[in-house]
Formats: structure tokens, sequence, C-alpha cells
């Protein structure tokens, strides 16, 4: 049998070999984040806004659990956001998947989407 081991130190399909029957092949770690999109279908993921009560400052996330997510950045948990501290939620969407969910938090933080959230403030 050929023992070629690739980088990762396992020895398989990703080191070249042709699995044959019979042998039983060493499992193959995946990189975390390959794992990130297989989600099942029924979590939610949240895009939130949340303002500063005590500043003039917006902050827009991704979660898949909105309580705890802004429990922590009210407990001064995030590193980002713990100076301006305590928030409020402004806005929230949801989506069925993460890409699409990232792709909306993009566009809140960018200059039009701070706009839109800044108008939300101002409108109440």
């Amino acid at each position: 049998m050929n023992s070629k081991k690739c980088r990762s130190g396992e020895i398989g399909r990703r080191a070249g070999l042709k699995i044959q029957s019979g042998l039983n092949p060493v499992p193959v770690r995946v990189r975390p984040s390959v794992l990130l999109y297989n989600f099942p279908k029924f979590i939610l993921f949240t895009v939130y806004a949340i303002k500063s009560l005590s500043h003039k400052f917006i902050y827009v996330g991704l979660t898949n659990n909105l309580d705890r997510r802004i429990n922590d950045h009210n407990s001064g948990y995030n590193q980002s956001t713990k100076h301006y501290k305590p928030f409020e939620l402004i806005y929230s969407e949801s989506f069925s998947d993460r890409i699409s969910a990232r792709k909306r938090e993009k566009e809140l933080k960018s200059g039009s989407g701070k706009k839109f959230l800044y108008s939300l403030i101002s409108d109440s």
C-alpha cells in the first residue's frame, strides 16, 4: 500500500490516493469555515441595527440569536461597542440563509445604508 501523506498528515483522497474497497479511510478534517454554510434550513439569520443611547453611533450586525446578541452588546462583551452602551434595537430583518443575510448586512453598513438607518432615527 502506498503510504503517501498530505500536509495535514492524513492519508486518503487529499493526498492523491484512491480509496480501495476493503480499506477504512482515515476521516479528513474539514475547515470550520466550510461548515458555516451547512446549517439546517430552520435556523434564521437576523441582520440588526442598534443605536447607542449615549452617543451618536449605529452598529449593524448579523446573528442567529438576536436577544443574546443585544444582551452581549449591552453587557460590554463586544470590543467595538462596549464604549457606546447602552443600546436599543432600531431595525432587524430575518433571512433563511447566511449568504443573503451577509449581503444585506454589507448594504446596511454602506453609506446609503447608514443614511437609511439614520432616517429611521430622525423619524421617531
